[in-house]
């Protein structure tokens, strides 16, 4: 007998399958990025730009219909987090990635990338840290712009 949960996938299987499509898409525009091991609660972000023996960029993915649905105070919460784990990883910038509605696998480049960027007044008086979204091809274009590799 065929149970209820057969064709069903767990959120931990839909997660992976999301951190291996970011994963393979950020491989080929960075020198070395690597998966990172579960920490538990002392969680360090999912996958490492790498340059040397430092974590440049940190990137958490959130995938499945939580991400696909996510609010505008639920992409908050989980920035937050990802700034978090880019302070427990060292990182020079955490970056949250969050799957799109009607973007699968092969379309990571689309998905949604953010990231807090302070953004300056033009007389140089003002500053303010903006949580900034872009699709994760031109936030990698952004990365690479400012010297990341």
């Amino acid at each position: 007998m065929i149970g209820p949960d057969v064709g069903k996938r767990r959120p931990k299987d839909i997660g992976t399958e999301c951190e291996t499509a970011a994963l393979k898409y950020l491989q080929q525009h960075f020198n070395s990025v690597r998966r990172s091991p579960p920490w538990g609660a002392q969680d360090q972000g999912d996958l490492h730009v790498i340059f040397g023996d430092k974590t440049t960029i940190m990137f958490q993915v959130k995938g499945g219909h939580a991400a696909e649905r996510a609010s505008d105070a639920q992409v908050e919460v989980w920035s937050t987090e990802a700034e978090n784990q880019g302070i427990r990883s060292d990182a020079d910038l955490p970056v949250l990635v969050v799957k799109r509605k009607g973007k699968g696998m092969a379309s990571a480049h689309l998905w949604w990338a953010f990231f807090y960027s302070e953004l300056v007044s033009p007389d140089g008086n003002a500053r303010t840290d903006a949580l900034v979204r872009m699709p994760l091809g031109d936030a990698v274009a952004v990365l690479k712009g400012w010297g990341y590799r």
